[in-house]
């Protein structure tokens, strides 16, 4: 075998090592900003499923609340709000958590909506109503939400 005098070997700079290098680089920088991407991805999702729990347990409170016609007040100054006992283990907080409900009554025996001549309607008064429901679950680090809603119930006609 015939071996090539020093003088005519070609040098070795390492230009493939350095390539490889900036090649490894470039594809670390891209996972580690993908790997950033799913994390913002998965906090943000964490978030929306925090909400949605609280205003779900808002809901259930109004819903509670309206679904008993005892718990709206009948008497007593309009405009004034009452608390409504919340019952079920929905409702059950620990520590600074809260969970509460309240009817007003803010109008009563008011024609109907749509009460004509005619209509069956003018021989009641309606009672209005607005329940709020407010979840606290700051201490649980669940976020917090208000709901209200509004409400009209018929009864005898009044004097």
């Amino acid at each position: 075998m015939h071996q090539r005098p020093a003088a005519f070997r070609p040098r070795e700079r390492g230009i493939a090592l350095i390539v490889a290098l900036i090649v490894l680089a470039s594809v670390s920088m891209l996972a580690l900003g993908s790997l950033q991407a799913t994390r913002s991805g998965l906090l943000i999702s964490a978030n929306d499923v925090v909400l949605v729990n609280t205003f779900q347990t808002s809901q259930a409170a109004l819903d509670f609340a309206s679904s008993d016609l005892t718990n709206l007040p009948t008497s007593g100054p309009l405009n004034v709000p009452q608390q409504i006992a919340l019952e079920g283990s929905v409702f059950q907080t620990s520590g600074s958590d809260q969970i509460v409900a309240a009817a007003t009554r803010t109008a009563d025996c008011v024609p109907p909506p749509r009460a004509r001549t005619g209509s069956s309607l003018i021989h009641f008064s309606a009672f209005h109503y607005d329940v709020n429901a407010s979840v606290d679950l700051r201490g649980a680090q669940l976020g917090r939400a208000n709901t209200s809603q509004g409400y009209i119930v018929l009864g005898p006609k009044c004097l």
